[in-house]
């Protein structure tokens, strides 16, 4: 008769789990890896969509992080890891009307974190809480994104 007695299957399993004890550590670390490159995909995208819409609209275009998604977060405690908006410059900050935002974007998940700095070497924030893109397409002033996990 073909089975498996108690010890075979335990032996069994006792190899399964070793094998997943050893593979679990590097598949939590591509988990957070991509997590990361989404995040920074995501914030490259909205980079890119605000310069090229303040060329199209010939108007300044501002990205702001945002956690309500309705207005901008001017307060200190506001973290762009809450979420962002790209939206038409206003000229009347931090009240937006609906028809100027062209984006919102979610929060990043898994405590990553999204720091702005004037220098690439900086190792805090520099509490930047907005990028504006001018009518020419460049951005008001040099900023540095630093995304971490």
């Amino acid at each position: 008769m073909g089975g498996f007695t108690l010890v075979e299957l335990m032996i069994t399993v006792l190899v399964a789990a070793v094998l997943l004890a050893i593979a679990a550590p590097g598949f939590r670390s591509l988990i957070e890896r991509n997590r990361l490159q989404a995040a920074t995909s995501n914030l490259y995208t909205s980079l890119v969509l605000a310069r090229s819409e303040a060329l199209k609209r010939n108007q300044p275009v501002i990205v702001c992080q945002s956690a309500s998604g309705q207005s901008c977060g001017t307060t200190p405690a506001g973290r762009w890891e809450d979420g962002w908006i790209v939206h038409v410059d206003p000229n009347n900050p931090p009240t937006l009307d609906p028809n100027d935002i062209i984006a919102v974007r979610e929060g990043l998940d898994g405590g990553d974190t999204v720091w702005v700095v004037d220098d690439p070497n900086a190792t805090t924030p520099a509490g930047k809480q907005l990028v504006t893109y001018q009518t020419d397409g460049g951005a008001a002033e040099q900023v540095f994104f630093v995304l971490c996990n």
